[in-house]
């Protein structure tokens, strides 16, 4: 069983900007949902829309919590994904 963001975007909207992507997960067999963060407008130059990063922090909890694999369809920090094992580790 896995747990897949993909299709992650950096929209613009009237006062802020917001990151999202669709989850997608085999154990809950539920359509996907959108995921999002929202900051102000003008934080939108500082934001990466091709890094994983946010998403990897916001659902590794819950994908060991349902027994997936959790599958980014975006580059993740060499330094975050160096550290998976000992954040499951404590989470575990």
């Amino acid at each position: 069983m896995k747990m897949s963001v993909s299709n992650i975007e950096l929209c613009v909207r009237n006062e802020c900007c917001q990151l999202q992507a669709h989850v997608r997960s085999d154990a809950l067999d539920d359509a996907p949902f959108l995921l999002w963060y929202r900051f102000p407008k003008e934080l939108g130059k500082f934001i990466d829309k091709n890094s994983g990063d946010t998403f990897l922090a916001a659902l590794l909890a819950p994908a060991m919590a349902t027994g997936e694999s959790l599958h980014i369809e975006a580059r993740v920090s060499p330094r975050l994904l160096d550290s998976v094992e000992q954040i499951q580790s404590i989470y575990h």
